[in-house]
C-alpha cells in the first residue's frame, strides 16, 4: 500500500469513528436571573409545577416535563409551603440532602427556566449551594453544555430567599440535569435533620411545536401516495 493509499485509508477510519461516536455541538447558553426578562427574550411558558403526591419515588409528569431523581437522591417530595410562592414544591431526600434533579421535557426546548428556594438549618448558620446546570439531546451520552450558579440561602426560621434561574441555547435540548455541587455549612446534621435543602417550582418552557392541521393532512396525502405507488408496482410484475 503506497503512502498516499495508507492516508486515505486513515481518514476513513477517523471518519467511520466520528459517525459512530459522534461529539455533540457546543451550544451558546444565555443566562437569566429575571423571570420577566426570561419570557420575554424566549417566549416560554409557565409556570408548570409538579403534582402534588407527598413522599414518592417518582417520577412526576406535569405537562411536558417528567421530573426524576437525581444521582444519589433517594426520593421526591412535592408539598405546599405558604412561605414560598410556587403553586407547589418540588424537594429530593436523601442521606446528604444533595438537591439532584433530572427534568425531562417532552418534544425538546431551547429555553428552560424554573424558580428555587434554599433553606438552612438555624443550627449551622447561613450559607450558600451551589448547581451545576447540564443540558442534554437525544439521549447522548455528554452534555451539549453546562454552566454553574449560586443558590442563595435564607436561615431559618427567615422566610426562603426565592430566586429565578432560567436559560436560552442555540441547541435543542431534551433534559435538564440539576446537580448541586457545593451544599451549604453541612448538608446533614449529626441526628441526619435538616441542614441544607432546596425547593423548585414554577418551571417555564418553550413547548414543542405542533403541526398545523394542513400539514398533518398534507403528510398523510403523501404517505398514501407512497404506498398507492407501491401496490402499483408489486401488481405489475413487468
Amino acid at each position: 500500500m503506497t503512502a498516499r493509499a495508507r492516508r486515505i485509508a486513515l481518514l476513513c477510519l477517523a471518519a467511520a469513528a466520528a459517525a459512530a461516536d459522534p461529539v455533540p455541538a457546543r451550544a451558546a447558553v444565555i443566562v437569566f436571573s429575571s423571570q420577566a426578562d426570561f419570557v420575554a427574550a424566549t417566549g416560554a411558558a409557565g409556570p408548570i409545577n409538579a403534582p402534588f403526591s407527598g413522599v414518592t419515588l417518582g417520577p412526576l409528569v406535569a405537562g411536558p416535563l417528567t421530573f426524576s431523581r437525581g444521582e444519589g437522591v433517594t426520593q421526591l417530595g412535592v408539598s405546599n409551603d405558604v412561605s414560598i410562592p410556587f403553586f407547589s414544591e418540588l424537594g429530593v431526600g436523601n442521606a446528604q440532602n444533595l438537591s439532584n434533579i433530572t427534568v425531562d421535557v417532552a418534544g425538546g426546548t431551547t429555553a428552560f427556566g424554573f424558580g428555587i428556594a434554599s433553606i438552612n438549618a438555624a443550627a449551622f448558620g447561613s450559607g450558600t449551594s451551589e448547581f451545576r446546570v447540564r443540558l442534554f439531546a437525544g439521549g447522548g451520552p455528554a452534555p451539549v453544555d453546562e454552566f454553574t450558579f449560586t443558590a442563595l440561602s435564607a436561615t431559618l426560621p427567615a422566610a426562603p430567599v426565592v430566586q429565578f434561574v432560567g436559560f436560552s441555547s442555540t441547541t435543542r435540548f431534551d433534559r435538564v440535569e440539576l446537580v448541586e455541587v457545593v451544599g451549604g455549612p453541612q448538608n446533614a446534621t449529626p441526628t441526619g435533620g435538616l441542614a441544607d435543602r432546596e425547593f423548585f417550582g414554577n418551571f417555564f418552557v418553550i413547548p414543542a411545536p405542533v403541526p398545523e392541521p394542513g400539514s398533518l393532512a398534507l403528510l398523510a396525502a403523501a404517505g398514501a401516495g407512497l404506498l398507492g405507488r407501491r401496490r402499483g408496482r408489486a401488481a405489475d410484475p413487468s
